[in-house]
């Protein structure tokens, strides 16, 4: 509470002040609280694709001959990147071997994610043919300067015709 705070603060000042060059002993003295979830909380978290999910999906995009949704869902399952980090993802961090991550939702997401031998070609083909400095072309910015939204709906619409809920 109020205490740890002031003796925070008065460990900062001492570093800042008078050379104090020990890590703070008053950070994260307490237990974290356990918090447990109802069965509601539960139920209602998102369910992850399996595999012959992940097939499904795949399939049905390219049924619909939509190559940049098929490509997506491959570097998605194969990388664990978010929609928006691989419509953001620029050449110059995708090498040889791996993709690098710096624009995530949070700094912590910022990471290093190797190439799966599954999607190389993809990725070999991806670099090839970009027309710009984007590994995935012929995505447009929104008003937000997001790339992935269109994609992105485009996405949860195939979701929905093949009876994916929100929760997944």
């Amino acid at each position: 509470g109020k205490l740890a705070t002031d003796c925070n603060q008065y460990w900062e000042y001492l570093q800042l002040h008078h050379s104090l060059d020990l890590p703070s002993p008053f950070l994260k003295v307490l237990p974290p609280k356990n918090k447990k979830k109802s069965k509601a909380a539960i139920k209602s978290q998102r369910k992850a694709f399996r595999v012959e999910d992940y097939n499904k999906l795949l399939q049905a995009a390219e049924s619909k001959s939509d190559e940049l949704l098929s490509d997506l869902i491959k570097l998605a399952a194969h990388t664990g990147c978010r929609i928006e980090e691989l419509c953001g993802l620029q050449l110059e961090h995708v090498t040889s071997d791996r993709i690098v991550i710096e624009e995530a939702k949070t700094e912590s997401g910022w990471r290093e994610v190797p190439i799966h031998p599954d999607i190389q070609q993809t990725v070999a083909r991806l670099k090839q043919t970009s027309n710009g400095k984007y590994l995935l072309s012929g995505l447009t910015f929104n008003k937000y300067g997001n790339r992935s939204n269109a994609i992105g709906k485009r996405f949860g619409r195939l979701k929905t015709e093949l009876g994916y809920g929100s929760d997944y």
